[in-house]
């Protein structure tokens, strides 16, 4: 992703840091029919430790047949390591399964007791903004008290037209539940646009 969102970084270097954190979870590569909610196993590239950290596929969590988030506290423990050495932080970029996840923590910024383990360190607030590309609604039932109420926090859902793999209906999910939604569309498929149009878009 640091190396996708050059242009953005470069077009926001007199008014942001950036910080990257990787998915604590290794996962195979995600084939054509895979589901970002459970990345399948691509024939013959397996990944582990040992595979170069830049051709490590990463996750937050992995799911089950039933939608139920695994391993969603090895991230909450993660996030928490996170917030307390390098917050705090004004907003969450994120894309695909991290797209999700913005959404998750945009919700629970603004009211932590809505999600059970994670810890705000002080000083950490609500986001002032979250930015989804290609992001989704989580599906786990321990997340769904996120969502009883608007997210307050004002969100850019950044969505390719031509995306196969969470197409604008699923995206569409995680707009539903945002009060202040901004939506950008793209030609594009899965990816992040570099295009003027939305590094202003960003911007703003």
């Amino acid at each position: 992703f640091f190396k996708r969102s050059g242009a953005i970084r470069k077009a926001c270097r007199e008014v942001a840091d950036f910080t990257f954190i990787n998915g604590p979870l290794i996962v195979q590569p995600i084939t054509s029919a895979g589901d970002l909610d459970a990345p399948d196993v691509e024939d013959g590239k397996l990944v582990d430790e040992n595979t170069p950290i830049e051709e490590q596929p990463r996750a937050w969590w992995r799911a089950d047949d039933d939608g139920n988030y695994l391993d969603w506290d090895k991230s909450v423990a993660y996030l928490n390591e996170v917030l307390k050495d390098e917050g705090p932080f004004d907003g969450i970029v994120g894309f695909s399964q991290g797209g999700c996840l913005a959404g998750i923590l945009a919700s629970a910024f603004e009211k932590p007791e809505r999600m059970p383990g994670l810890e705000l360190p002080k000083g950490q607030g609500a986001f002032r903004f979250a930015v989804a590309v290609s992001g989704f609604r989580s599906r786990d039932k321990l997340h769904q008290k996120l969502f009883e109420q608007p997210i307050e926090t004002p969100v850019l859902h950044v969505l390719g037209r031509a995306d196969q793999i969470v197409d604008l209906e699923r995206s569409q999910t995680l707009v539903d539940v945002c009060k202040n939604s901004r939506v950008e569309l793209h030609d594009g498929g899965h990816s992040l646009p570099s295009q003027w149009v939305f590094l202003a878009s960003i911007l703003a």
